[in-house]
């Protein structure tokens, strides 16, 4: 959000360097923080779970790849058809090991790709979001047949878009009203189990 306002540019000597540790930022809203500061952003990767895993700085034409912090170590373990799971041992952790569930691409053995999650679970505005748990409590609204959520990313923010098979009952509530009046009804739906800000900003209608 910070690079469509930049508020900090007009005090941008004043730093020495910028952290970022909600989720791993676009490569393009990265490299243009970097334009407006003079500085890239040192991104930390990690979670609840096991505290502190990588980081990467992306200050150069293409992204960086993810550096293991001091004390951890890496391997891969396959994961179905998807590609590799990111294992790490940590001093953080009590556990000897702990599979997580990013995937990844090794490099080397301090050095990897993030390719996304095993789990179908992504990370917006800060939030921690299931996909499969969206769309099980959409199925629980007696308007909706099937449903699928999907993410988008296709600008610098990543949203989500809803694909949804109506039946009789919504298909109703459009005809009496609108289609926004069903968009509504099925975030009220949502409300009820995620924030505002997670929900799906597209809404796509089958029969």
């Amino acid at each position: 959000r910070l690079v469509e306002d930049n508020v900090l540019q007009q005090v941008k000597a004043q730093f020495e360097c910028i952290f970022s540790s909600g989720g791993p930022l676009a490569f393009d809203v990265s490299s243009l923080f970097n334009k407006q500061m003079n500085i890239a952003p040192t991104e930390v990767f990690g979670s609840t779970e096991t505290g502190g895993i990588a980081w990467r700085c992306c200050d150069k034409t293409i992204p960086s790849n993810w550096v293991l912090f001091k004390g951890i170590k890496y391997n891969s373990v396959a994961f179905e058809d998807l590609g590799e799971r990111l294992q790490i041992s940590s001093p953080f952790m009590a556990e000897a090991s702990y599979l997580t569930d990013d995937l990844i691409q090794q490099v080397d053995d301090s050095h990897f790709v993030l390719k996304g999650r095993s789990d179908r679970t992504v990370k917006l505005e800060e939030k921690r979001i299931n996909l499969e748990h969206m769309e099980q409590v959409l199925l629980r609204h007696e308007g909706i047949k099937e449903a699928k959520v999907f993410i988008l990313n296709n600008s610098e923010r990543l949203s989500l878009v809803a694909v949804i098979a109506i039946n009789h009952i919504a298909e109703k509530i459009i005809r009496d009203n609108n289609k926004r009046a069903l968009n509504e009804c099925f975030k009220k739906h949502l409300l009820k189990e995620f924030e505002r800000i997670s929900l799906p900003k597209k809404w796509r209608y089958l029969d």
